[in-house]
């Protein structure tokens, strides 16, 4: 009998310690972001396309982490109202903030012509390309003024990063103008 309640007692122990804790419901906290007129390429699992809170204008940061309900367009300086939400145990290839947008407080448009440069953009397949409607870099919309251009920068060797040079021309209509590009110095 004493054997049995030992057992039962040891058991019931065991399956406690293996049982995961309560999930905690995260911590919210409203904030204003500022969002510059540009995006910059972050590097997570993969390459991609961020957007840089300038909130803090000497130390910008980039935002790896997307605002549900907010659809970001180039060209534009944005301050938002957001709730970040403070995840207690994210997985382990997620961030433990999470943004959710109350309100897009303004809305500027960057004035003339713009000059941005993304840095480090490593060629590979699927971040440089030609499509139907034209050429992409990580998602985003380009042009070339002249075809050749945009033909080596699509056919540029894997794996070396290069900078490229783009203009924006004050007009949400029209994509990126690639103006030029060269090797990133390591």
């Amino acid at each position: 009998m004493r054997v049995r309640f030992l057992f039962l007692g040891s058991a019931l122990t065991w399956l406690m310690a293996c049982s995961a804790p309560a999930p905690q419901a995260p911590q919210q906290q409203a904030q204003t972001l500022r969002l510059a007129p540009y995006l910059q390429v972050c590097q997570g699992l993969n390459q991609r396309l961020c957007m840089v809170d300038v909130s803090q204008p000497e130390d910008p940061q980039l935002m790896y982490t997307p605002i549900a309900g907010f659809d970001y367009e180039w060209g534009y300086y944005y301050t938002l109202q957001v709730n970040t939400l403070r995840h207690a145990n994210p997985p382990a290839d997620a961030s433990s903030l999470s943004y959710e947008l109350v309100e897009v407080a303004q809305k500027v448009p960057a004035q003339g012509i713009q000059r941005y440069q993304l840095r480090g953009v490593v060629p590979e397949p699927g971040v440089i390309e030609a499509t139907r409607d034209g050429y992409q870099v990580l998602g985003q919309a380009f042009r070339c003024l002249k075809k050749a251009l945009c033909e080596r920068i699509v056919n540029l060797p894997s794996g070396q990063p290069v900078d490229l040079v783009f203009e924006w021309q004050a007009d949400a209509q029209q994509p990126l103008l690639l103006k030029g590009y060269e090797v990133a110095r390591r």
